[in-house]
């Protein structure tokens, strides 16, 4: 039989469910990150809630959003793979928890300047890849609990996922646009072309319209045509 404090993180937990899914639903919405960090903050009691994405070719996790600790965004604070609290989840793949945040245990200085005393974080994983880490702290020293790290893991899991499909949908976006930009380049050339094959007769003319026609296309300031003259 559940207890009180069970149920009540079950019902914290749905909450972030309906979040989620009302994510996914809406991806082409701005930034739903922001709405997913205040709900943690919200279910884990705490004063402030972080995202940092990992940047694979850097080795660094890089805030991407926060509550409470909007400097870091800000000041796009990055954090080597390895180091200080992030970077230590990144690299080790599991929940952290940080009892006292000191000098000697953070690299960011934002935590410090804000008077965060504890920390909790955990890693976002999809399909054994690490996406980057969530963590959440508090203004007042605070024993997070296993229970606690559970919690965040799972709410984790599920930013995880909304971070997983708005770079599908980025990555889909970026696709349709080059492949505009790539048919508006061939429909340019063509106008090329289309020109080359109805001034054949005027040569000069000719030359003339299709090389302004090819600064258009490219954007250029200057076209030039060289002839090989023969036996040159």
């Amino acid at each position: 039989m559940a207890t009180v404090g069970e149920d009540r993180a079950i019902e914290r937990l749905r909450a972030l469910q309906v979040v989620t899914d009302t994510a996914l639903a809406h991806l082409s919405h701005g930034d739903l990150l922001d709405e997913l960090l205040d709900r943690v903050r919200s279910i884990l009691g705490a004063d402030t809630a972080a995202v940092l994405l990992l940047d694979e070719d850097a080795k660094e996790v890089v805030i991407r959003a926060a509550k409470g600790l909007e400097e870091e965004v800000e000041r796009g604070v990055r954090i080597p793979v390895g180091r200080g609290f992030a970077g230590r989840i990144a690299a080790e793949r599991r929940p952290v928890f940080l009892p006292e945040v000191t000098a000697d245990r953070v690299v960011n200085p934002i935590l410090l300047e804000k008077g965060i005393r504890s920390l909790l974080g955990v890693p976002l994983l999809m399909e054994g890849r690490v996406l980057g880490v969530l963590h959440v702290g508090t203004l007042k020293p605070r024993e997070f609990t296993d229970s606690d790290a559970e919690l965040l893991q799972l709410a984790g899991d599920r930013i995880a996922m909304v971070i997983e499909h708005l770079k599908l949908y980025e990555s889909e976006r970026r696709a349709r646009a080059d492949a505009e930009r790539v048919a508006e380049q061939i429909r340019r050339l063509q106008s090329v072309t289309d020109v080359a094959l109805g001034n054949l007769a005027h040569p000069d003319e000719l030359m003339d319209r299709v090389l302004e026609r090819v600064r258009e296309v490219l954007s250029a300031d200057t076209a030039a045509i060289l002839l090989l003259e023969s036996g040159g």
